[in-house]
């Protein structure tokens, strides 16, 4: 109030107009963040009991995963044969066999569910920016009234439901996905591995509708009109404008479609009336105007995407354009270049930060996947619209836009296979914050500073790089020096064991109660560049054996677990368990067999059937043989006497190479008649074994002291200890 009242009645201050203007237009921003719904009352409803909500489908249902997600706008909850109104959308979560489409007025029993945060990604936050604050999975969905007209909205999604059926009957997969993706911006069909090649390649904003469709399509219609009608510019002009709205809720909309749709709007209207467009300025325009209608835009992953690609494309294409030219006379293959490189500038540390994944490729896969673009997007969406109108033109189109979707496949694939395409990194938000500013900082610099930029380029670009040389170099060094070297190998401590098989996959065996220890452990003996663990064996629901890993779980991708299936009470086991919500986990018993592509197999022996609630934790302990060419290794974990005898009169004893010594080799520990029977020809104690015991072994007994990590290797004949023996 005080900056409006300093506006309007000009007070006679040091400060000038400006300043109390700002002070006006900052004030107001916080009014309208205030006044926006952050809570609504659907979230009381959050309680675990069941109720059956009445309301209508306002967005078109998309798959997602195995079943269809649809936006539900209740307008009643029925509970206890009583109907009460409530406020704020629900996201419903129903089978694929149910036909329920936009528009339809529906009834939803189930349970509401808080969404909550998957890791470090806050989908409760990320769903009320959307404006819906709760989830009803599994939901039994019937429809009360079909087809409640929406108008213009309906008409489209009918259109892109149709056009999306049509192009996958036509194209293969995952061309198909691929395209509906790049020209309908639904992508809910891509495969995961390619939409993983994407990812690791920086080649996934190919995938996401941009300012680049809208600006090829709208461009192609302004040419059109000026070659029909060269008198008729604006008419061009307010056709290209109407195209990019009607585009845009053919698409769907979104933060980043919203904002590349305002931009070419903009860059039309000022081609009509010759004006030149400056880049920063319609880009602070479209953010202001989407944050009208929802302030927390700002928030959202792919706004800030797109709008640092714009910002890195205004700030460094012009410099990276007179660089290239230099060095190479094509103009075609440099300004695709330059663009690309501009545009990821300030994308690949935000990429770094929300994914942590660096990819390593990004710009020759961009150079050679930009001369395809245009002509998949002008074909592409030509073909999307006039296959559902004119079906054998479309068809015709559709085709003919095949040889080029098969060269982006190709070409992203083949890089994404690259062991050295993307590197997992864990930056600081603050750090990336910190590189962000700097990027923008010298992008400035270079436009706004031309002759300080001659002056120093001489010389910075010689340093540069050589210092990019030899940081390549030395990137090429380690990953030559951690590649797998064709030998089985296993490190053994307390409370846990790590496998390392031929072909470079990770086995870790529990972990132990040490977080500190396990992430010291994996990052000495993991590749730099790798965060993911294979696969992970949970021997027994004995927190000593695990209480490490929800740690390293922060930090490692899991990309299977195992279990004996016992279940736990403890809430240490439900936080390990919550913590592998998203990882693929089998109950295993005797019988169960992995086989991986080296040659490294692995038999669990023990238990015969899952141990129930009650029954001896050491007793049902998950024993599994590893086999490699001639080696045959034993883990125990800290299977009982009783579990050890069970496992005898099963005759699920074989001959072993290597035997890990149960419950850390104390006495009465272990059955004789059972190691007998296995035959080692070598035997490991992890902690201070019984002296007796270790004496009564007449085979070569090994000691990993406690505190230390024991390491063992094998080419699958000869076997290499480095250890001390007892």
């Amino acid at each position: 109030m005080a900056a409006l009242l300093g506006l309007m009645l000009r007070l006679d201050t040091r400060l000038p107009r400006w300043v109390w203007l700002l002070g006006v237009v900052f004030c107001a921003g916080g009014l309208r963040f205030v006044l926006h719904p952050f809570e609504a009352e659907v979230q009381r409803w959050i309680d675990g009991a069941g109720l059956t909500l009445t309301g209508q489908i306002v967005d078109a249902p998309f798959i997602q995963g195995d079943h269809y997600a649809a936006r539900l706008r209740p307008e009643m909850a029925l509970r206890g044969g009583r109907e009460y109104a409530l406020t704020g959308d629900v996201l419903l979560h129903y089978p694929l066999h149910l036909d329920v489409g936009l528009g339809d007025r529906v009834q939803a029993t189930g349970i509401l569910s808080d969404p909550g945060v998957i890791d470090t990604f806050s989908y409760r936050d990320y769903l009320a920016r959307l404006g819906i604050y709760a989830l009803m999975r599994s939901a039994a969905v019937e429809r009360v009234e079909q087809g409640m007209s929406l108008g213009l909205a309906g008409w489209l999604t009918q259109l892109r439901h149709e056009s999306r059926a049509q192009i996958g009957s036509i194209l293969p997969e995952p061309a198909a996905s691929l395209l509906i993706g790049m020209v309908l911006g639904d992508e809910s069909g891509i495969a995961p591995e390619v939409e993983s090649a994407f990812n690791d390649t920086g080649a996934a904003h190919v995938v996401a509708i941009s300012g680049y469709n809208m600006v090829v399509f709208s461009g192609l219609i302004v040419w059109l009109i000026s070659a029909v009608a060269p008198a008729r510019r604006r008419l061009g002009s307010a056709l290209g404008v109407v195209f990019i709205a009607l585009y845009t809720a053919l698409v769907g909309g979104g933060a980043g479609v919203e904002r590349a749709a305002l931009m070419s709007a903009l860059v039309l209207i000022g081609g009509a009336l010759r004006r030149r467009t400056f880049l920063p300025a319609s880009l602070a325009f479209a953010a202001f105007i989407l944050s009208l209608s929802n302030p927390t835009v700002y928030w959202d992953v792919s706004f800030q995407y797109s709008f640092l690609a714009v910002v890195g494309m205004a700030l460094f294409t012009e410099p990276l354009t007179q660089l290239g030219s230099r060095l190479i006379q094509t103009r075609w293959v440099v300004e695709p270049l330059a663009v690309s490189a501009a545009a990821q500038m300030l994308t690949i540390p935000l990429a770094a930060l929300y994914f942590q994944r660096l990819s390593l490729v990004t710009l020759p896969v961009n150079l050679l996947i930009a001369p395809a673009l245009p002509l998949i997007i002008t074909l592409g969406t030509a073909a999307a619209l006039l296959v559902v109108f004119i079906p054998f033109i479309g068809a015709l189109l559709l085709w003919a836009v095949m040889p080029a979707l098969l060269w982006l496949i190709g070409v992203v694939r083949a890089a994404g296979a690259l062991p050295f395409a993307a590197l997992s990194v864990y930056p600081d938000a603050a750090l990336m914050s910190l590189i962000l500013l700097s990027i923008i900082a010298l992008g400035a610099a270079l436009n706004l500073l031309p002759g300080w930029w001659a002056r120093l380029r001489a010389r910075a670009l010689q340093w540069v790089a050589l210092s990019g040389g030899m940081g390549l170099l030395l990137l090429l060094a380690l990953l030559w020096v951690n590649r797998p070297d064709g030998l089985l190998h296993i490190w053994l401590w307390d409370g846990g064991s790590l496998i390392q098989t031929p072909g470079g996959a990770h086995i870790l065996v529990d972990g132990g109660r040490f977080p500190a220890r396990l992430l010291t452990i994996l990052g000495d003996h993991l590749p730099f560049h790798k965060r993911r663990i294979d696969l992970w064996l949970l021997t027994q629901p004995d927190e000593r054996r695990y209480a490490a890993v929800p740690e390293a779980l922060a930090r490692y991708e899991i990309g299977a677990a195992l279990h004996n299936g016992q279940p736990n009470l403890s809430p240490a086991y439900d936080r390990l368990f919550a913590g592998l919500a998203d990882v693929p986990i089998v109950s295993v018993r005797a019988g169960y067999r992995a086989v991986f592509s080296d040659g490294v197999q692995i038999d669990v022996l023990h238990p015969e059937s899952t141990p129930t609630i009650t029954a001896r934790i050491a007793d049902g302990a998950l024993v599994f043989k590893l086999t490699y060419r001639d080696g045959v290794f034993l883990f125990p974990s800290d299977l009982s006497a009783a579990g050890q005898t069970a496992m005898l009169r099963r005759q699920q004893t074989p001959t072993v190479t290597l035997l890990q010594l149960p419950g850390s080799g104390a006495l009465f520990s272990i059955d004789r008649d059972w190691v007998q029977a296995l035959s080692p020809q070598v035997a490991i104690a992890v902690g201070n074994p019984d002296a007796a015991l270790a004496a009564s072994f007449d085979v070569p007994l090994y000691i990993v002291p406690p505190g230390e990590v024991g390491h063992l290797w094998t080419d699958g004949s000869t076997l290499g200890i480095d250890l001390d023996r007892r």
